[in-house]
């Protein structure tokens, strides 16, 4: 009865009783908190879950009770608010994109996002400085935070990201090397497209002597059949004549 019990507190993915972390009472699983003190616990039938490992904003979980909770690694927001990370009021008199607030926010931190990037960005070396202290380059942006992209003028995507410290400071992450798409190479496209006309030009040349070929020989066939089959003996060439020729007077010798 225990076996059977404990079986049902085990995930099909693993063998391992409610993840190792919880136990098993009378088939069902009781999660114990992530550590003592943090009010962090795992959820879920098998304990397969936590209410932490989810977006911030404002240096909050799901920006904090008051606009989401974390279920499983998603945030479910309160009424009022969406997105990832329940960053958004779906109040659209606060935001512009027919209230699309991540786009708008993005839209907000852009210039500072593309300072130092030459014909990209709006601010001065000066204003960036000034303005922008709250921006740093990072080799590869961080996920599970609201993030953003710019394409520029050569169709290369620069991406960056904004959050908000445990302390609420503003701050923005921008991708040190953008990523663009590959180059076409124009002159092995060219040099392709000239390569299959002249390769199937000698395909059809070929195509064209076999034809011809298969042709003539049967015709060849054919004239020497017709030729074994003449009417006429071959010990005499129906066609010669002869050098001379023979006339009889039809007066001569009578009288």
């Amino acid at each position: 009865m225990y076996l059977v019990s404990c079986q049902q507190c085990e995930d099909k993915n693993t063998t391992i009783i409610c993840n190792g972390r919880g136990e098993c009472n009378c088939g069902t699983c009781t999660c114990r908190e992530r550590q003592k003190g943090t009010n962090h616990f795992y959820t879920g039938r098998y304990c397969e879950c936590d209410d932490y490992s989810c977006p911030y904003y404002a240096g909050l979980i799901c920006g904090g009770l008051g606009r989401g909770q974390c279920d499983c690694g998603n945030c479910k927001c309160n009424a009022g608010f969406n997105g990832t990370n329940c960053g958004c009021n779906t109040d659209n008199s606060t935001c512009m994109y027919n209230g699309n607030c991540g786009q708008e926010q993005c839209r907000t931190h852009q210039d500072c996002a593309l300072c130092n990037r030459t014909n990209a960005g709006v601010l001065t070396k000066e204003q960036c400085e000034k303005e922008c202290s709250h921006t740093t380059a990072v080799d590869k942006i961080r996920n599970g935070i609201t993030n953003c992209e710019y394409v520029d003028q050569n169709g290369c995507f620069i991406y960056f990201t904004y959050f908000y410290d445990d302390d609420g400071t503003l701050r923005v992450e921008v991708q040190k090397e953008p990523e663009c798409p590959p180059e076409v190479n124009v002159l092995a496209i060219v040099l392709g497209v000239i390569a299959g006309i002249v390769f199937f030009g000698i395909i059809l040349l070929l195509i064209w002597k076999l034809f011809t070929t298969i042709s003539d020989k049967r015709e060849l066939a054919r004239f020497e059949k017709e030729a074994m089959n003449a009417r006429w003996d071959t010990g005499e060439n129906p066609i010669y004549k002869k050098a001379t020729s023979t006339y009889q007077n039809p007066v001569y010798g009578k009288k």
